[in-house]
């Protein structure tokens, strides 16, 4: 047997690249430790993400939650909260000499689930298993939802 493939290089080129901050976390109802990171911005032709150390983290609503680094570029909360309907809470983060302040925002609606199941199923003659979930979203709910199994 004799296989043969091309690769033709294609030279990425980065132009006006712009540094920026890049800030990724979720605040839940879910009574937890919660968890921020923060990197920077890198070019196509570099390796990357850039983890950024020495942040100064703090979520404020009715209390401040301050935020500890665990490893460069990943922050946790040192207590454990969970956010809760009609109180604002706002994300500050000093880093590097600036601050980077979020508009206060309030949780959108909950949803629970209302049935969950499992059903064995044949896919183009492959077996397989498909998951099913109806529930039911509160008065004033998001249109979007966020799982994690």
């Amino acid at each position: 047997m004799i296989m043969a493939s091309c690769v033709e290089e294609i030279a990425l080129n980065s132009e006006d690249f712009e540094e920026a901050i890049v800030i990724e976390g979720l605040v839940t109802n879910e009574l937890k430790k919660h968890e921020i990171k923060i990197s920077q911005t890198f070019a196509i032709d570099s390796t990357g993400p850039k983890p950024v150390s020495g942040a100064d983290i703090r979520v404020t609503g009715e209390e401040e939650h301050i935020f500890q680094e665990l490893e460069p570029g990943r922050y946790i909360s040192l207590d454990s909260f969970a956010a809760r309907p009609g109180i604002n809470y706002q994300l500050s983060i000093l880093v590097n000499g600036n601050e980077y302040i979020s508009e206060p925002t309030q949780l959108s609606g909950s949803s629970s689930i209302g049935e969950l199941e499992a059903n064995r199923i044949n896919y183009r003659g492959e077996d397989g298993v498909a998951i099913t979930l109806n529930n039911q979203t509160s008065a004033g709910g998001a249109n979007y939802y966020n799982t994690n199994m």
